[in-house]
C-alpha cells in the first residue's frame, strides 16, 4: 500500500497505519502503538511511555509510573496518582541520595518516603538534615524526630536541654514548662519547681505544687526547699 507521508512502512494508507517511521534530518519520529489498533509516528512520546532508541519507538512505562526513562519500576520519573518517587534502594546512604539529587531523578513509586526522607514538592523523596531520624523539611529545625541519643526541641535536635529556660528533658525531647512556672521537672502547672518571683507556690490537694498569683497562706519554694511547713505560714 501508500503509505501516510509519515511513515516508513505501513499496513495500510491511514497515518495510524505504521509499521515504522522516517528519519530525515528535520524531524524524528518514534513508532507510538502503544494505543490498540492506533500506530502512529511522533516527533514525542505520549505519557507513561518512553523512548526505545534502538526500535526508534515508544514504551510503555511500569503501571506505577507516570512518566519514566524505561520499562522497569525502578525507571520512574514521576509517579501516578498520590504516590512519591524515591531511589530504588529501600535505605539509601547521604551519598546514593547526592548523587540521586543532583541528576534527573529516577527511581520507584511508593506510597510514604521511608524514615530519614521527607517528600519534597513535586512528590520526590528527599534526604532530612543529618540530625534528623523524621523531618519534614531540609533544614535544620525542619526534624520531627531526632537520631541516636539527641533531643528534639522545636524542630531541631540537641544533644542536651541544658541552656534552654523554661524547659524540661524527657528521654527524646525538650519540652517547655507550663507558662506559669520558672522551671519544672515535667509538664502541667502542677510540675513547677522555681517560680517567677511575682508569683507564689502554692500546694494542691494532691500534694503538689504550683505557681500562683494569689497571696492566701502560700509558701515559697524558698520555704519548701528549707523543710518549713505549710502550717508555719498561717
Amino acid at each position: 500500500p501508500v503509505c501516510d507521508v509519515s511513515c516508513k512502512t505501513c499496513s495500510g494508507p491511514a497515518p495510524n497505519e505504521c509499521l515504522s517511521c522516517d528519519i530525515n534530518e528535520d524531524a524524528r519520529l518514534y513508532l507510538d502503538a502503544t494505543q490498540k489498533g492506533n500506530s502512529v509516528c511522533v516527533s514525542a512520546c505520549p505519557n507513561s511511555t518512553f523512548v526505545d532508541e534502538y526500535q526508534m519507538s515508544c514504551k510503555r512505562c511500569s503501571l506505577s509510573c507516570g512518566s519514566c526513562i524505561g520499562p522497569w519500576e525502578s525507571e520512574c520519573t514521576s509517579c501516578r496518582e498520590s504516590k512519591s518517587l524515591m531511589p530504588a534502594a529501600t535505605e539509601p546512604s547521604a551519598t546514593e541520595m547526592a548523587e540521586f539529587t543532583n541528576q534527573d531523578p529516577h527511581g520507584k513509586c511508593i506510597n510514604d518516603c521511608p524514615i530519614g526522607l521527607y517528600d519534597a514538592p513535586g512528590k520526590i523523596c528527599q534526604p532530612c538534615h543529618t540530625s534528623c531520624r523524621s523531618c519534614n523539611g531540609p533544614e535544620i529545625s525542619s526534624c520531627a524526630s531526632c537520631s541516636n541519643t539527641l533531643r528534639i526541641y522545636k524542630g531541631s535536635c540537641r544533644s542536651s536541654c541544658s541552656g534552654l529556660s523554661r524547659v524540661y528533658q524527657t528521654n527524646t525531647s525538650c519540652l517547655d514548662c507550663h507558662p506559669t512556672c520558672d522551671s519544672c521537672s515535667a509538664g502541667g502547672a502542677a510540675a513547677c519547681t522555681i517560680c517567677p518571683s511575682s508569683s507564689f507556690a502554692e500546694q494542691s490537694a494532691t500534694g503538689n505544687f504550683y505557681c500562683t498569683a494569689n497571696d492566701h497562706s502560700v509558701v515559697t519554694f524558698d520555704a519548701i526547699v528549707s523543710g518549713m511547713s505549710l502550717a508555719q505560714f498561717d
